[in-house]
């Protein structure tokens, strides 16, 4: 299982074309394993990577508390971003008469915020001076290029619209997430 996670990741962020393809034909069969075997996991790994605050020499004790917290926001932002995100994708794409299938459009977006969960993991292990890395998140861009294509099988006028409404959702949807917890959780900062 953890390979083939990280074969894929790897696949997304250095081959996307290629990925997505081998996604697209792959098609249900990878759907019924998709949540356990590869964007849960993720997830889970992405709140576990803001303990690494921990073994740090920043590390005050009495500061378990803010680690705890930062690590079910990193979680809730991610659960909650997937299903709003392609609850927002529905919405758009019956608005504006695109394509849909409820399994392809989960597969999309749990690929891509598991690239987002990926760049987030690499920061927060990472000491504070690798902190630039935090803007690979915006490589996103092109692996839905990619992807709109490869994977969603969009037309070519579409496509640039979907690419910039998609990476606003993927970028967007859980930052907007993370500050509405911070602002309930005011002791974050």
């Amino acid at each position: 299982m953890i390979k083939e996670i990280f074969s894929r990741l790897y696949g997304l962020m250095f081959r996307p074309t290629a990925t997505w393809t081998k996604m697209s034909e792959v098609g249900e069969a990878a759907h019924a394993l998709f949540f356990t075997r590869f964007l849960y996991p993720i997830m889970g790994v992405a709140a576990l990577s803001c303990f690494t605050v921990i073994l740090g020499a920043d590390y005050q004790s009495g500061e378990l508390e803010k680690v705890l917290r930062a690590a079910i926001v990193e979680f809730v932002k991610f659960f909650i971003g997937f299903y709003l995100v392609v609850f927002l994708w529905k919405e758009f794409a019956l608005r504006v008469a695109l394509p849909y299938d409820k399994e392809t459009t989960e597969r999309f977006f749990g690929s891509l915020l598991a690239v987002y969960m990926t760049v987030e993991i690499v920061v927060n292990i990472l000491p504070r001076a690798f902190s630039f890395l935090e803007y690979a998140v915006f490589g996103i861009i092109y692996i839905v290029w990619t992807g709109t294509a490869a994977f969603l099988h969009l037309e070519e006028d579409k496509r640039r619209i979907s690419t910039i409404i998609i990476t606003v959702l993927v970028l967007a949807v859980p930052w907007i997430i993370r500050n509405i917890f911070y602002l309930l959780m005011p002791a974050m900062n």
